[in-house]
């Protein structure tokens, strides 16, 4: 007879007064850091919870991002972000960490409730080399967990690009949200080739913001010999009309 796995649970860290607080040091360092943060179509955020994911080039992409949602988020973190003085202070502003023994989905549906998103950087590390890696599985994995347990929370992708011709701005771009609703009965007959095929989908929407937003390596990446948006239908006449919308 097997025994009933019991998962810990995740505890939410912060407060009304923490995210103030800390929220308000956020801004301040953002704004005397950089004298621009250009955003495009942060209307695309849903108002309920979301996944957001997002390429990871910057100790400054948490902050910066932070500017984009304007509201009390939950961060996923490396158990290791956690110790000591700065992982009291990422509790308090939201964080939790990366763990597959903890409850997970029962943390995602107690935020949902929340109406606060959840914010996952995919890549794992950050990467300074103009570049946005292979993605890891855990976002997808969230989402399509989410999905089978009945809760709505789309994944929004974005890119976020420093420098430029103007050292001093940051860009961020904000895609369509995807819904994973659909995939659930593909998660629960192959959750393995569910979960692969809706990270390198994740993945490829980012690399399409952006390459849009000036990263050549990206480009590189989008058009290497592979269809634009495989998981999408082409037209009648061969084209695909993603791919002449992107060009």
């Amino acid at each position: 007879m097997k025994t009933k796995r019991f998962l810990p649970a995740l505890v939410d860290r912060k407060s009304w007064w923490t995210y103030a607080i800390l929220n308000w040091i956020d801004t301040i360092a953002v704004k005397r850091h950089f004298c621009d943060v250009h955003i495009e179509g942060r209307e695309k955020l849903p108002r309920g919870s979301f996944i957001l994911i997002s390429n990871h080039s910057s100790r400054w992409d948490g902050p910066v991002v932070q500017q984009l949602l304007g509201r009390p988020a939950n961060w996923m973190v490396t158990p290791n972000e956690l110790r000591g003085l700065q992982g009291l202070l990422l509790r308090a502003f939201g964080a939790f960490p990366a763990d597959p023994r903890s409850n997970l989905i029962e943390f995602m549906r107690l935020q949902a409730r929340k109406a606060e998103p959840i914010v996952i950087f995919p890549e794992g590390d950050i990467y300074r080399d103009g570049s946005t890696h292979s993605f890891k599985q855990g976002a997808a994995r969230s989402a399509l967990m989410c999905a089978a347990a009945g809760l709505n929370v789309p994944v929004v992708p974005i890119a976020v690009q420093y420098g430029g011709a103007n050292p001093g701005v940051v860009r961020i771009s904000v895609g369509d949200p995807v819904d994973v609703s659909d995939r659930c009965v593909a998660f629960q007959e192959n959750s393995t080739q569910a979960i692969r095929n809706l990270t390198q989908q994740l993945h490829r929407e980012v690399c399409h913001l952006r390459a849009a937003l000036g990263s050549k390596r990206d480009r590189e990446t989008v058009f290497d010999g592979k269809p634009v948006r495989f998981w999408m239908p082409r037209s009648t006449d061969g084209i695909d009309q993603a791919a002449m919308g992107r060009s």
